[in-house]
C-alpha cells in the first residue's frame, strides 16, 4: 500500500515581498511631510522593517516499542530507537511597527513601548538518517529516515525599550537602547516519510509514503539592543539585534493498531538582525 499526499507549492515573483516594503516606505516619507516641523521628542511612531533571521532548528524523534501488546517483530519488540537532526539557514522578510516614544526631559534618556509584526520568507530544511537494525532503517518499529522542513509564517511581539543619546551621541542625533519583550512565532513543520507499517517485511510496492504538516506556536521572551539615527525632525533609521528565547514544541503520535508510540520535538533557536525606517508624529 502506498499513500501519497501532495501539496501545492507557490513560487513567488522575484519582487514579491519587496513591493509592500517599498510602498510603505514611500507612505512614511509622505506622512512625515504632512506633520508640522517640530522636534520629534515624543509621541506615536510607525515604521517598516526588514529582518534577517539566522535560524538553527533541531528535530528529535523517538520510536517506542515497549508496549507489551506491540506487533513489532520480536527482534525489535521492547526496544527504543532515537534519531536527531539539525539544520541552519538564513531567512528574510519584512515587517511593520507601531509604538509610543517618551523622553525624560533634561536627562537625554527615553523609554518606549512597541508592537511589531513580521512576515518571514524562507525555510530550514533537514533530514533524519533513521535508526534501526535493518539496512534501510524503515521497517515497523524503527525510526525511519525522513526529510523535514521548518518555515516561519508570522511573528508578533511587544517590546519595551530604554535608552538615550547623552553627550556626543546627542550631537550626532544617535540613540542607543536596550530592549526586552515577549514574542509569538507561528510556524509550520513538515515531514516526508517512506516505510513499512506491516509486522512482516514489506515487498517493494507495500511501503507507505506520505507528507505530514503541523502548525506550531513558539512563545517566549526576547532581549536585544539597537541604535537609531535621526534623519531630520521626524524620520529615523534604526538597526537592531534580537535574541529570542529558544522555542520548543513537543508532541506524540500513537500507532495503537501496531502498539508503537512516537514522541517528537522541534527546537528553534535564532538570532534576529533588522533594519527599519521610522516616522514620528
Amino acid at each position: 500500500m502506498k499513500i501519497a499526499i501532495r501539496r501545492k507549492h507557490y513560487t513567488p515573483h522575484p519582487n514579491h515581498g519587496r513591493l509592500p516594503v517599498a510602498s510603505a516606505t514611500v507612505l512614511l516619507v509622505f506622512l512625515a511631510q504632512m506633520v508640522p516641523s517640530i522636534a520629534a521628542d515624543r509621541g506615536f511612531f510607525v515604521g517598516v522593517t526588514a529582518p534577517l533571521d539566522f535560524l538553527d532548528v533541531t528535530f528529535e524523534k523517538t520510536v517506542d516499542n515497549t508496549d507489551p501488546n506491540t506487533l513489532v517483530p520480536a527482534s525489535r519488540a521492547g526496544q527504543i530507537f532515537q534519531d536527531q537532526g539539525s539544520s541552519k539557514s538564513l531567512t528574510y522578510g519584512f515587517g511593520f511597527v507601531a509604538g509610543y516614544h517618551l523622553p525624560f526631559p533634561g536627562t537625554g534618556f527615553f523609554a518606549s513601548v512597541e508592537f511589531d509584526v513580521e512576515l518571514p520568507r524562507g525555510s530550514v530544511d533537514g533530514r533524519l538518517l533513521g535508526a534501526g537494525s535493518s539496512p534501510g532503517r524503515n521497517l515497523l518499529g524503527e525510526s525511519w529516515p525522513e526529510e523535514w522542513s521548518f518555515e516561519k509564517k508570522r511573528s508578533y511581539g511587544v517590546s519595551f525599550k530604554l535608552g538615550g543619546s547623552p553627550g556626543p551621541l546627542n550631537f550626532w542625533d544617535l540613540r542607543l537602547y536596550g530592549l526586552a519583550g515577549i514574542r509569538l512565532v507561528e510556524a509550520e513543520f513538515t515531514t516526508r516519510f517512506n516505510g513499512c507499517l506491516s509486522p512482516t517485511p514489506c515487498a517493494p510496492g507495500e511501503f507507505t509514503s506520505g507528507t505530514t504538516s503541523r502548525d506550531q506556536d513558539f512563545k517566549g521572551y526576547v532581549v536585544g539592543a539597537g541604535v537609531e539615527k535621526m534623519l531630520g525632525d521626524h524620520i529615523g533609521f534604526r538597526a537592531e539585534m534580537r535574541r529570542p528565547k529558544s522555542g520548543n514544541e513537543q508532541w506524540t503520535t500513537p500507532f495503537q493498531e501496531v502498539g508503537v508510540t512516537v514522541p517528537a520535538a522541534v527546537t528553534a533557536r535564532s538570532t534576529n538582525v533588522s533594519i527599519g525606517l521610522i516616522t514620528y508624529f
